[in-house]
């Protein structure tokens, strides 16, 4: 559509669900997986990609349906997790429509923290992985990445400059 993003999600608020496609998105395997799972770029060409491309529908439609797919799946994982707050950064914090979206569908108070957390989110966590590296805590947490224990990974190397 000539746009560099859907600024605020404004063209998928204007599209209309397609419940076939909504429905093929959430019949994927890998919601299926139980367990600690990522969304990297490679699984998104692959799978997710092709799903949308096969489609005919509108630009504004696919990216409604897609929106209410994410929101559906957010509210899905998180639903009986501890605790009552969900922390949302990176770009989908910036997506009012997606937000608005997930507020509709969750059970958990949202949180949209600074522009500096969203914008820099993934340095500070290295960053913080890096201290418990240092102190010799785990960083490594099984829950998350499906390790068989939690450990403290990584390695630490110090130069020396002499003046």
């Amino acid at each position: 559509m000539g746009k560099d993003c859907d600024r605020n999600g404004e063209t998928a608020r204007s599209g209309n669900i397609n419940k076939p496609l909504f429905d093929q998105l959430n019949s994927l395997d890998f919601y299926r997986i139980k367990g600690a799972k990522s969304l990297g770029k490679e699984w998104f060409d692959l799978v997710f990609r092709p799903c949308l491309d096969q489609s005919e529908l509108s630009v504004p439609d696919k990216l409604r349906t897609v929106t209410e797919h994410i929101a559906f799946q957010l509210a899905l994982s998180s639903f009986g997790d501890i605790g009552e707050t969900m922390l949302v950064t990176g770009g989908g914090a910036r997506n009012l429509f997606l937000i608005e979206r997930l507020r509709a569908m969750g059970t958990k108070e949202i949180i949209i923290p600074d522009e500096q957390t969203i914008d820099f989110k993934e340095a500070i966590i290295f960053a913080f992985l890096g201290v418990l590296r240092m102190r010799g805590e785990a960083n490594c947490l099984s829950a998350v990445t499906g390790a068989r224990q939690d450990n403290c990974g990584g390695a630490v190397y110090y130069s020396i400059v002499n003046n």
